[in-house]
């Protein structure tokens, strides 16, 4: 499923077209869609299901109805770049080029070309050209908020873009959303509410102003409202991982256990080679009080990525408190402590396993290093004024 106001929304591919295919004859405001446009359009479907060869045939068809026209050419990147070939997408972006250096939808997809490639400075020249191609078209500045919100980390150059594409057409939800998000990560929530409220009002068949309200809710802690944002995203497209994912972390927040993991449990069906998937459904599992079903989530994170340190240090911190695989808990912790030295809590659950496996002086030293790097961690605090006592 294709969920996106504009191409650079997330999506299972890297899109070139602004908006998607199935929209590319009617993209430009105004214009008359000519046959190779709605030729090209028709390409959308065998490309999703990754049948390259009718993909291939419908957009040879729509060359032969009008050489001249750029969008079968863009038709030809995108496969190339679906077939993860990149090298041979930007030949055809390049012809389509030369074919119409005018058409702002190729400036348009060579500027997601290049921002794909890691090339943000060219990427934000081509986002720029085409706007000053067609200086009218709302999804340009869209584009162009994407660029500096994703790629730059910008917030404020993406909405003063966003704001820009809503003046030019405040019907269009791509625009709103785009503000909102923009106005979430600088913390002004109610206009960001407002606008996110005004894209899902706009675009009723869109989860994605729903996802990311249940992300301003939580983070004013209105939970209810955020679980009710989620579940409406997902009646909307229900294999939408992140509002699972985000719902069942705001159950979490709740105490509502057992419906986080089943939130969990729907992911790890879903993507079950996810470390995260799993590593989430051990954490509902130990909020619950499940302990066993918490160590088994966390060893298949960790059977599946071993080095989630996060999984290992719980994993480990559970072995210690149920007294049992005390060895494995102490192999667990240090790995973790390896791969990520700088987290205190690493150091404190070490000290745990090293204390639980009689090793006094080398828990003693976990539990230093732990405060000296978080000095107001007091489970450490607390183990070492413990250890001092039993001398």
């Amino acid at each position: 499923m294709l969920l996106t106001f504009g191409a650079s929304a997330q999506a299972a591919v890297i899109d070139l077209w602004p908006q998607n295919l199935r929209e590319l004859p009617a993209w430009r405001a105004g214009a008359q869609a000519g046959p190779a446009d709605r030729k090209t359009a028709e390409a959308a479907e065998p490309l999703a299901r990754g049948d390259f060869a009718a993909a291939e045939s419908i957009l040879a068809e729509a060359r032969r109805l009008d050489p001249g026209s750029p969008a079968p050419l863009l038709g030809m990147a995108e496969m190339e770049m679906r077939r993860d070939q990149p090298d041979l997408a930007r030949r055809w972006l390049d012809e389509a080029l030369e074919v119409a250096p005018a058409d702002p939808r190729v400036s348009s997809a060579l500027a997601r070309y290049f921002r794909y490639r890691g090339n943000n400075a060219d990427a934000e020249r081509w986002f720029r050209n085409a706007i000053s191609l067609d200086p009218g078209l709302p999804v340009l500045e869209c584009d162009l908020g994407d660029f500096e919100l994703e790629a730059k980390g910008r917030p404020d150059l993406a909405a003063k873009a966003y704001s820009r594409a809503v003046r030019l057409n405040p019907a269009y939800p791509g625009g709103h959303y785009g503000l909102g998000r923009s106005l979430l990560l600088q913390n002004q929530l109610p206009e960001a509410e407002a606008s996110l409220l005004e894209a899902a009002e706009l675009a009723p068949e869109n989860p994605l102003p729903l996802q990311t309200l249940g992300e301003l809710y939580g983070y004013q802690k209105r939970f209810d409202e955020a679980i009710e944002s989620f579940a409406h995203a997902l009646e909307l497209a229900p294999d939408f991982l992140p509002a699972l994912v985000a719902r069942g972390e705001a159950y979490l927040l709740i105490g509502k256990y057992a419906e986080a993991v089943d939130d969990f449990r729907a992911i790890v069906e879903a993507v079950p080679q996810s470390d995260e998937a799993h590593f989430s459904v051990g954490r509902a599992f130990e909020a619950a009080g499940n302990i066993q079903e918490a160590k088994e989530a966390y060893r298949r994170a960790v059977t599946i990525n071993a080095d989630k340190a996060v999984a290992l240090n719980n994993l480990a911190w559970l072995m210690v408190q149920t007294q049992d695989e005390v060895d494995q808990a102490v192999q667990h912790a240090e790995h973790a402590v390896r791969i990520a030295p700088e987290v205190a809590a690493f150091h404190d659950t070490l000290g745990a396993a090293y204390r639980a496996q009689g090793k006094t002086e080398a828990a003693r030293n976990a539990y230093q290093r732990a405060l000296a790097l978080d000095a107001s961690l007091q489970s450490s605090a607390e183990a070492l004024r413990e250890l001092t006592t039993a001398r």
